[in-house]
């Protein structure tokens, strides 16, 4: 009788063990984002400016870190956060605006700071679009085939 309720017990514990680790799986699924991201909006040149200042405000580099971090160069800014993934696509939470917390540069930088949706539209390309950026077009981005540490990158 006791060997009986050791089994019973035993296939409890191996049913709950598997629905476990079946929730992990399915929680953490997403495709993978890791890496280094470019791309460029087309931005018009207006009268008077230089290639170089429409180059840098058009730029935007991404980079997904461990921990479910980014870095985003966008707009001629630096800004970092954290991410979060929901049904394959990543929602960036911009955290530090030019290396301070969004809060210190006032209540509007606050307000707009919506989440900037990810989607990966292959395995080479991803897009994304900030709903409360100054360009609410989706901007197409595309994997760096450069280790974000390689020298020559340097």
């Amino acid at each position: 009788m006791a060997d009986i309720v050791r089994i019973i017990a035993f296939k409890r514990t191996l049913r709950l063990a598997v629905l476990m680790l079946a929730a992990v799986s399915l929680g953490c699924s997403h495709p993978s984002f890791e890496g280094r991201w470019i791309g460029s909006r087309n931005l018009a040149k207006p009268d008077g400016t230089k290639d170089f200042m429409t180059e840098m405000a058009g730029k935007v580099e991404l980079e997904f870190k461990p921990g479910n971090k980014f870095n985003l160069y966008e707009g001629g800014y630096p800004k970092s956060g954290s991410v979060r993934y929901e049904n394959g696509v990543g929602y960036l939470r911009i955290e530090r605006l030019m290396d301070r917390p969004v809060a210190e540069h006032g209540d509007a930088a606050v307000q707009m700071n919506d989440e900037i949706v990810v989607k990966k539209e292959n395995e080479d390309t991803l897009s994304i679009q900030d709903p409360r950026g100054f360009d609410k077009e989706p901007i197409m981005l595309a994997r760096d085939p450069q280790p974000s540490g390689s020298a020559a990158r340097k």
